[in-house]
C-alpha cells in the first residue's frame, strides 16, 4: 500500500507588531505673560481700570496706572499719535511724571493715542528723559472722540424777511452769540486777506418798509456764524510760554521747513468776535490750531 501522506506544514507564525513609539517629551508650560499696564480714567469706581480707554476731545481727563507692571514714581508716561508709530515725539506729548499718586492729567484733541513710557533711571543718564529712552507700548491706547451731536439749532425767524447772513467778522458790540439777531453787513478786507463778511449791529431802530437800520453802505440781514475749525500742529518751539499740552490753543508759524513756532493767543479770553481780531494770533502767524 501507499505511504501515508506527509502532514501539511504548520501555518507561519504572525508578524510581530512593529515596535512602539518613543513617548512624546513632556508639555513645556505655557509661555508667561508679559507685565501689562492698565488705565483707569476719572474717579467713577465702578469703572474697571483697561488697557484701551476712551474719553471726549477737549475735556481734562485723570489716568491712574496700575497693573502688573512695575512703575515708578520717577517714570515718565507720555501718549503719542498712533500714525506716530514711534516715541520720536514723546519727549514734546501729552503726559510726564507719574508720582506717588501713579497719575497724569491731560486733556487731548480727537484722534488716537499710544503710551510711550520711560522708566527710570532713563538709560540716557539724562535728569530728564529724551526720545531713546521712552519704550512703545502700543497695546495701551487712548481714543478720543468728540461729544455726541448736538440736537440742530431752532431756524432764525425774525419776522422782516431779511436774508440770512454768514458773518465772519464782529464789530461795534455784535458777538458771535448774536446769532439768529438783526444785524447789518459788508464784505471788508484785514490785512492781507481777501473780503470777508463783517456784521455790526443796526445804528438806528428798524421801521417796516421805511428804515432798516443800518449804515447805507451795509445790507440788511439775519446773523449767522460757523465758527472755523483748524486742525491739529505740532509746535517743535514755544515762544511767549512754556508748553500748553493737550488740546491748548496756539498761533503757529512755519520758522523753518521742519520746525513749527507756536505762541500763545494775545487774547487770554475769547472776546468772540469771530475774525476780527486774527483769533488773537499776531500777523505773521495763522490762526489758532490745538497743538500737539
Amino acid at each position: 500500500s501507499p505511504p501515508p501522506p506527509s502532514p501539511s506544514p504548520p501555518p507561519p507564525l504572525p508578524s510581530p507588531p512593529p515596535p512602539s513609539p518613543p513617548p512624546l517629551p513632556p508639555l513645556s508650560p505655557p509661555p508667561l505673560l508679559p507685565p501689562h499696564i492698565n488705565l483707569h480714567v476719572g474717579g467713577d469706581p465702578n469703572t474697571k481700570p483697561d488697557f484701551n480707554v476712551t474719553v471726549l476731545h477737549g475735556v481734562p481727563s485723570t489716568f491712574t496706572f496700575s497693573g502688573s507692571h512695575p512703575l515708578d514714581p520717577t517714570d515718565e508716561a507720555r501718549f503719542v499719535q498712533a500714525s506716530d508709530g514711534s516715541c520720536v515725539n514723546a519727549p514734546s506729548g501729552p503726559g510726564g511724571a507719574l508720582g506717588a499718586s501713579r497719575q497724569v492729567v491731560m486733556t487731548l484733541i480727537q484722534g488716537e493715542y499710544e503710551l510711550c513710557l520711560a522708566e527710570a533711571p532713563f538709560a540716557s543718564g539724562n535728569a530728564v528723559p529724551i526720545a531713546p529712552d521712552y519704550d512703545l507700548h502700543p497695546h495701551v491706547k487712548v481714543l478720543v472722540l468728540s461729544e455726541p451731536p448736538s440736537a440742530p439749532p431752532l431756524p432764525c425767524w425774525h419776522g422782516t424777511g431779511y436774508p440770512l447772513c454768514y458773518c465772519v467778522n464782529f464789530r461795534n458790540g455784535l458777538t458771535e452769540d448774536d446769532v439768529c439777531k438783526f444785524a447789518c453787513a459788508r464784505p471788508e478786507v484785514l490785512g492781507l486777506t481777501e473780503p470777508t463778511l463783517t456784521c455790526v449791529p443796526p445804528t438806528r431802530p428798524y421801521i417796516p418798509f421805511l428804515d432798516s437800520g443800518c449804515p447805507a453802505d451795509h445790507v440788511p440781514c439775519i446773523a449767522q456764524y460757523i465758527a472755523p475749525t483748524f486742525p491739529p500742529c505740532k509746535c517743535d518751539r514755544w515762544e511767549n510760554v512754556n508748553h500748553l499740552g493737550g488740546s491748548a490753543t496756539a498761533c503757529v508759524r512755519a520758522e523753518q521747513e521742519w520746525e513749527n513756532v507756536c505762541r500763545r493767543p494775545n487774547y487770554v479770553i475769547d472776546k468772540r468776535i469771530g475774525g476780527a481780531e486774527n483769533y488773537g494770533c499776531p500777523e505773521d502767524m495763522a490762526a489758532p490750531h490745538p497743538s500737539i
